[in-house]
């Protein structure tokens, strides 16, 4: 690649939801919030994945069993959080439903990332749990060049 081509790049925000941000006190609310904005505002993303909890039928997953009023497709707490759907407005969104920990399992992610080939990957939530345990390894698979991980984490 020639120091002037462009790196194509890719950001996957994982379960920005209005449920997400509801045990998260104000003051670090504000805080995850404004480092969200930065990151998807800092560059120009090729493509921007909305993955997040989208729970139709509870005998997909286990994640029903376990936290059965979260993720419930078509209710307002499963809805991408207003503050970063406003963010992403003139922006190409394209929503993966997950019905487990990992935005990769069981949908065509991982098909798309394999037809849309990038250099560069970021991935963002409000859980240092979800964004790097689950995310990491399926996500690494993904860049030709380099794989950077910028979890906002908060601290509860």
């Amino acid at each position: 690649m020639s120091s002037s081509a462009r790196l194509r790049r890719a950001l996957l925000v994982v379960d920005m939801t209005v449920e997400q941000l509801d045990d998260i006190p104000l003051s670090e609310r504000q805080r995850l919030l404004h480092a969200v904005s930065t990151l998807i505002t800092s560059l120009d993303w090729d493509w921007i994945v909305d993955a997040r909890l989208w729970i139709e039928t509870h005998q997909t997953t286990s994640l029903a069993w376990l936290y059965p009023n979260v993720g419930i497709a078509n209710t307002s707490g499963a809805e991408l959080h207003e503050s970063v759907r406003s963010l992403l407005n003139d922006k190409e969104l394209t929503h993966i439903a997950k019905t487990h920990y990992s935005a990769f399992f069981e949908n065509d992610l991982d098909e798309q990332f394999i037809r849309r080939v990038f250099d560069f990957l970021c991935f963002t939530s409000f859980s240092a749990r979800t964004a790097i345990i689950s995310q990491t390894g399926p996500a690494r698979r993904h860049c030709q060049r380099a794989c950077t991980c910028l979890p906002v984490t908060a601290s509860t």
